[in-house]
């Protein structure tokens, strides 16, 4: 420092011949002057080194608050080094959120754009949707149509199948009465054959008994053998007589029985005609019936696949709902995180802007401080170029003193 350039107010002689001969080496005029100098009184002295201890106790002072300046410049430069990297750690804080911040708008725009592209495609599945159960709407119909076809075609055939019950019902009767008829028939020709039979024994008997009348009636000794004859001749043609009556019965019976036998027969006739009929027609009906429960059986399969079809859809648009309520919630958790981002940017801006306000102020006092010890050193260097020429004074009066 320049207080080291203080020297002894009294220097001992060896300083005087030293700086005697160096100021004779000088200019004449100097030396003479310094010698001048010396010889003034010891009043000059006293008071050039009051002077001279006043300057330097204000240099003492000055270089102390320079001291205490540079100790307090060391403290402001560390705080300047500390702010400084405060502020480089906010700003790589800050570009770090605004790197997240970038990334997830780029997510909420992404997400977005897929629900954007969700709603699109259920808006589009909606009007399939819709499409799908119009057209099952009508498959219904048209198989409700058939349904009521197929159900009339089955009473229909009940009700004809009815009437062909009640139909062979009747032939089966007819065909009883029929063969009753006929029984009757036989058992009457049995009857008549017998009667015939018994008719031709009594015409043979009758003839005979004549004939053996006859041959009596000339022989007088055989009288009861011949009333024997002609009683029995009674007999047999009485019997005769009953027999034609009930072969005539039977003739009558049996030509009865043979026309109520053809009219069976053809009432027979008739009625197994009706039932080939109404079996035709039940076969129409079936033959309809069965091309019906095909058609009905081909709607329902169309209905069954509409269906299975409008399930699908369905479902599907259940699925796209679920990924939408999916990419809303992930949309709000996005926007959340970017409010919070933006939330944390705007502390870290204003967290920057106050370590750079700080910092300001600190290479503020930094250059005041700075300013100080430059304006404190030339002060001391004044003062210590103002004590060495006292110094020299003092050495020139001490000098001329000698």
């Amino acid at each position: 420092m320049p207080a080291a350039a203080v020297a002894d107010p009294t220097p001992p002689g060896g300083a005087c011949n030293g700086v005697l001969n160096q100021l004779a080496s000088r200019q004449a005029v100097e030396e003479n002057l310094l010698r001048a100098a010396a010889r003034q009184n010891a009043a000059v002295i006293t008071e050039l080194q009051g002077e001279r201890a006043t300057l330097v106790g204000r240099r003492t002072q000055l270089e102390g608050q320079i001291s205490a300046a540079q100790a307090t410049l060391r403290t402001l430069e560390a705080d300047r080094t500390a702010l400084q990297g405060d502020i480089e750690t906010a700003r790589e804080q800050l570009a770090a959120l605004d790197l997240r911040k970038t990334g997830v708008e780029n997510r909420i725009r992404t997400i977005q754009g897929d629900i954007e592209d969700l709603r699109g495609r259920q808006k589009a599945l909606e009007g399939q949707i819709e499409e799908t159960r119009t057209e099952l709407a009508g498959l219904e119909q048209q198989a409700a149509a058939l349904g009521t076809q197929v159900t009339g075609l089955e009473d229909e055939i009940r009700v004809k199948q009815g009437e062909l019950a009640a139909l062979r019902t009747e032939q089966q009767a007819l065909e009883a009465t029929l063969a009753s008829q006929q029984r009757q028939l036989t058992e009457a020709q049995g009857q008549l054959t017998t009667l015939r039979t018994t008719e031709a024994g009594l015409q043979s008997q009758i003839t005979t008994l004549t004939a053996q009348i006859n041959a009596t009636g000339k022989d007088k000794l055989k009288k009861e053998q011949l009333e024997k004859a002609q009683a029995d001749l009674l007999a047999a043609q009485a019997q005769l007589t009953t027999v034609r009556g009930q072969i005539s019965q039977l003739d009558q019976r049996i030509t009865t029985l043979n026309g109520q036998i053809r009219t069976s027969q053809a009432q027979i006739v008739a009625k197994r005609e009706a039932v080939a009929a109404k079996e035709a027609e039940i076969a129409g009906l079936t033959t309809q019936l069965a091309g019906k429960q095909t058609q009905l059986a081909q709607a329902n399969a169309l209905v069954a696949a509409q269906r299975t079809k409008l399930a699908g859809q369905l479902a599907d648009l259940q699925t796209l709902q679920g990924q939408v309520a999916a990419a809303q919630q992930a949309l709000g958790t996005a926007q959340s995180e970017l409010g919070q981002i933006e939330g944390d940017i705007a502390q870290a801006e204003q967290t920057l802007l106050a370590k750079q306000g700080q910092l300001r102020t600190v290479e503020g006092q930094i250059t005041a401080t700075q300013d100080s010890i430059t304006a404190n050193g030339r002060l001391v260097q004044d003062l210590t170029a103002q004590i060495a020429v006292i110094d020299g004074r003092l050495r020139l009066a001490g000098c001329s003193a000698r």
